[in-house]
């Protein structure tokens, strides 16, 4: 697969804000090679704090549902232990709902999800 064929297949790939970056750095570098794509792609969106940072500054700022998918995309990015994961999970809740979930005393990220 050549360099104009994985840029037009790595679109396929994207929503967003990824999408509308891609369509803009395309049309302005139209020769592209590969590397050079991936390298942009990487200052753009690779994130420049540790993923364990962030989770670690993440905080319930709005619904319960919200929190959960912020906290699975940083997750994502980050290498911890199971018990790790249920700890920062915790401890970025709100006060009232960190008080009710650790009542029931979860022992995994997906007993408290509950």
């Amino acid at each position: 697969m050549n360099d104009s064929e994985k840029l037009k297949q790595a679109s396929y790939y994207m929503d967003d804000r990824a999408l509308y970056w891609h369509q803009n750095f395309v049309r302005h570098h139209p020769e592209v090679l590969w590397s050079e794509y991936i390298e942009a792609l990487y200052c753009r969106f690779g994130g420049q704090k540790d993923p364990l940072e962030e989770l670690k500054d993440l905080k319930q700022k709005a619904d319960l549902e919200t929190y959960i998918q912020e906290f699975d995309i940083l997750w994502n990015k980050a290498e911890m232990t199971k018990r790790q994961v249920l700890v920062f999970f915790l401890g970025g809740l709100e006060v009232e709902i960190k008080n009710m979930v650790k009542m029931f005393e979860p022992k995994t990220l997906y007993q408290a999800y509950n």
